[in-house]
């Protein structure tokens, strides 16, 4: 197996990390928050305006919407996630991780999406 090779040649000057990785998957927290909290405002202050200033909501107000509730979900769903998805390697460097944690990953991946052998 390829338990001590790396899954991409590290920059020169640099070695693989296999059992303790620098991460930074935790960079993403701050501005995946911050967005979602100004897609609130945003959307909350555009409502009121158009209910209770305008007095007139179109099709466009509700698309908008249909639009922030999917996001809104989606992003408290992923910090349920997030956990599992730092353990399996998001935000390290692909020389940190070995050839087969790779494949492993790639696998997981794959079985999520379809290839030339489903479409008959």
């Amino acid at each position: 197996m390829n338990a001590t090779i790396p899954a991409l040649q590290p920059p020169t000057g640099t070695r693989s990390n296999f059992e303790n990785p620098q991460s930074r998957a935790y960079l993403t927290v701050i501005p995946c928050a911050a967005i979602v909290g100004l897609m609130i405002i945003f959307v909350f202050t555009r409502m009121y305006t158009k209910v209770y200033v305008l007095k007139s909501v179109g099709w466009d107000d509700y698309t908008c919407i249909f639009a922030a509730v999917p996001l809104f979900l989606h992003n408290t769903h992923s910090r349920k996630l997030m956990p599992r998805v730092y353990e399996l390697g998001y935000g390290v460097h692909q020389w940190d991780i070995t050839y087969d944690h790779l494949i492993s990953l790639l696998s997981k991946v794959r079985s999520f999406t379809p290839g030339p052998e489903d479409h008959d």
